[in-house]
């Protein structure tokens, strides 16, 4: 799975390379590749870590919430006068693990976990000199994967795509080669996530009504972008 979300990143990351060559000589098309960080507070997930840790007391260290999330941007606007029209996409992840706690074979060992935010995306943009702000909306992949018999290889609990959609405020620094970026922001699921999966693979006797598992996502974060080419 993971190898399969390396591929589309890479075949996506060309695609905007194609298009950037091909169309970039106006002047008005830029490719984007940035660094972005973003915090959520997934409420649901965190519940489900807490009971595992009070299962497993003799722990010398526990699962910590996966609130903070870093990784790359990758994009391509098309911008007209005061007008912009950005496609992108933005992966994202964190990891937790705790040490000296019950595998599923009966010994004691390390459970690793980690959770991905994959985002496909168009945004509409709008700028007044320097400054601007955007909106867009796309899907957004949750992921949750984790090793927990201890060196077996990553197995992915849960993965669900929903729509989503993020704010933001730009600063741009434009020139004839290059412009710099900084845009924080904020993103929303538009239907929440059923994270049960996750809570039946610390326990598959649970009996919590399913619905104790919907979580909405609210992400704040900032992205640190270059954009190649003149900017109009």
């Amino acid at each position: 799975m993971l190898e399969c979300s390396r591929i589309k990143i890479l075949r996506f990351s060309l695609f905007l390379l194609f298009l950037s060559l091909q169309y970039g000589s106006n002047g008005q098309v830029n490719l984007k590749v940035g660094y972005n960080f973003g915090y959520a507070d997934l409420e649901q997930s965190a519940a489900i870590f807490e009971r595992y840790n009070e299962d497993n007391p003799q722990a010398e260290k526990f699962l910590t919430p996966i609130n903070k999330f870093h990784g790359i941007d990758l994009g391509l606007r098309y911008k007209f006068k005061n007008i912009g029209i950005d496609l992108g996409l933005s992966s994202t992840s964190g990891s937790s693990e705790a040490l000296n706690v019950m595998l599923s074979n009966g010994s004691l060992g390390k459970n690793e976990w980690r959770t991905s935010l994959l985002n496909y995306s168009v945004g509409l943009e709008y700028f007044i000199g320097n400054w601007g702000y955007g909106a867009s909306i796309g899907t957004q992949k949750l992921t949750y994967k984790t090793d927990f018999t201890s060196g077996a290889g990553k197995k992915t609990v849960f993965d669900e795509s929903v729509l989503a959609s993020r704010f933001y405020l730009i600063l741009e620094v434009p020139s004839n080669k290059i412009a710099f970026s900084i845009r924080p922001y904020i993103s929303t699921t538009w239907s929440p996530y059923n994270v049960q999966d996750v809570e039946l693979e610390f326990n598959s006797q649970s009996s919590r009504p399913s619905n104790e598992f919907d979580m909405d996502i609210l992400v704040y974060g900032i992205s640190f972008s270059f954009y190649n080419g003149s900017q109009n």
